[in-house]
């Protein structure tokens, strides 16, 4: 029927002959070339070699980072900045014993680079006044004497991270501001492996 109808419409557009009775003539339905109206289709092999990776592991490390800026001069443009950085790292859920906590000493002068959406930008000196930082695991934290350069993005309520000085930006903590202060906040919980001491 469809094949049928493709050849009337076609039919349509050309000029009957003198001849013609005006009537279309159909072709016989065992002429009729069926249409393939199947998808083509493929397998995609989900299988995986097993690595023994466990997907619930046995000790969950919760990493929190905390920080307070005060910025000035009052009501700015900010031209620097002075705070603290708390870093915590809690094995097990056992808050009373942290497996690791860093408290930095911050000190920052306005960065001539800047961000996308940033108001206020500065090079932030970290100074380690707590903590043994060979203690803690998480591979990003700051080591002492380290300078980041960090940016406020008040629309986003975000603090980005010139990462390693490469000109790349990333969202790096969570900001509220009240007045010319800033708390910062970024925590996340991952799966590790514990060295078996024999103690």
């Amino acid at each position: 029927m469809l094949a049928g109808v493709l050849v009337l419409l076609l039919g349509g557009g050309c000029a009957a002959s003198e001849a013609d009775s005006g009537e279309p003539e159909l072709p016989p339905v065992d002429t009729a070339i069926p249409r393939d109206t199947a998808f083509d289709t493929f397998v995609i092999d989900t299988s995986f070699t097993d690595s023994g990776f466990d997907g619930n592991p046995e000790h969950l490390l919760e990493v929190s980072w905390a920080a307070t800026w005060q910025m000035s001069p009052a009501s700015g443009p900010y031209t620097t900045m002075t705070g603290e950085l708390v870093l915590t790292e809690v094995l097990d859920g056992d808050e009373l014993e942290p497996a690791c906590e860093l408290t930095y000493a911050l000190t920052g002068q306005e960065s001539e680079e800047s961000c996308s959406g940033c108001t206020a930008t500065f090079e932030v000196l970290h100074y380690l006044s707590a903590g043994v930082w060979e203690d803690c695991a998480d591979p990003d934290r700051p080591e002492d004497g380290a300078t980041w350069r960090l940016g406020w993005n008040p629309t986003e309520e975000t603090v980005a991270y010139d990462w390693e000085n490469s000109g790349v930006w990333v969202d790096w903590y969570a900001a509220e501001r009240t007045g010319d202060r800033l708390e910062l906040t970024w925590e996340t919980t991952v799966g590790v492996a514990v060295e078996d001491t024999g103690t």
